[in-house]
């Protein structure tokens, strides 16, 4: 800690799941954003931030949602509701376009033909649909309208994910720091309970790596 805020570097970023070079790439950018958002004030808020934006990212491996699907029975295992059938998967498959348009429209402000593909997930949060896309623009000052790949820019990737938190109350729910703290905040970060033992396990390596550290700067 420094200044009693919480910092991020390289080699704890790669000890939490990222490669070195993306590590590298969201060092810097992630610190900003904790530092915005005062994120970093304490390690509860820290941890919970770091683990969701680690599992929704992959790793930070990834700012566009990938809806390229090879078989139709993976389209059947992810999307049940839709896709009830082989016959009904076929379409879709490694048509990521089509997928998109049908499984997000008419949902989260998408009204327009081809929403759905436009507002696919996006950033470290992976932002999807119109209307978070409206109102991540605004707070950030961005046209996310004309131009929604900004949210694939490191900046904007880390900053959308702040300002989804900052939305969503996070710094709050995580000072409760409650047995619940991480399955509530998964719910309001995924709007479900997708992967929660493996969120649950990303927030406690964060935390336990930090309660063993006594000054954390961004380095190479």
């Amino acid at each position: 800690m420094t200044n009693n805020r919480i910092y991020v570097d390289v080699n704890a970023l790669v000890l939490f799941g990222a490669t070195k070079t993306h590590a590298n790439i969201y060092c810097d950018v992630l610190n900003k954003t904790m530092t915005h958002y005062k994120i970093n004030e304490n390690l509860q808020r820290v941890s919970n931030f770091l683990g969701q934006v680690f599992i929704e990212s992959g790793n930070l491996s990834t700012v566009r949602e990938n809806l390229t699907y090879t078989t139709p029975q993976r389209l059947m295992n992810v999307w049940p509701s839709r896709f009830k059938t082989i016959e009904q998967a076929m379409p879709f498959v490694r048509n990521p376009q089509a997928l998109a348009n049908m499984v997000y429209s008419n949902r989260m402000g998408n009204i327009n033909p081809g929403d759905g593909y436009k507002f696919l997930g996006r950033g470290l949060k992976q932002i999807t649909g119109r209307d978070n896309y409206l109102k991540i623009g605004k707070a950030l000052n961005i046209d996310l309208m004309a131009q929604p790949q900004l949210l694939e820019e490191p900046l904007y990737a880390a900053l959308s994910a702040g300002e989804y938190w900052n939305m969503i109350n996070g710094n709050r729910v995580a000072d409760a720091d409650i047995k619940e703290t991480t399955t509530i905040i998964t719910k309001l970060v995924n709007g479900g309970y997708n992967g929660l033992q493996e969120r649950i396990k990303k927030v406690n390596t964060i935390r336990r790596y930090y309660e063993n550290m006594d000054d954390q700067i961004c380095k190479e």
